[in-house]
């Protein structure tokens, strides 16, 4: 006798971090200081296969992205767009 058990998870209501959009300093500095909060930049690249697991395990995680979004502001930058342009 086989027996299956699929479950299926709903990632549409999964925890994650909300990254901010603005890419422009004086707009994300100027955000924390109103928020009080913080702020950190995580650069990532398509490429790069220790960001590809953190966005896949790290920045999905519950706990973590509650932290962060109470408490920082968190933006992404992709190294690949960033070649030649100061943040």
């Amino acid at each position: 006798m086989a027996m299956a058990i699929i479950i299926t998870i709903d990632s549409a209501n999964a925890a994650h971090i909300q990254f901010e959009q603005s890419k422009m300093y004086a707009e994300v500095s100027a955000k924390a200081k109103s928020e009080e909060k913080n702020f950190f930049v995580y650069f990532s690249a398509s490429w790069c296969g220790p960001c590809q697991i953190m966005n896949q395990t790290a920045f999905k995680d519950e706990n973590l992205a509650n932290f962060i979004d109470d408490n920082i502001i968190p933006v992404k930058a992709d190294i690949d767009e960033l070649v030649g342009k100061l943040w």
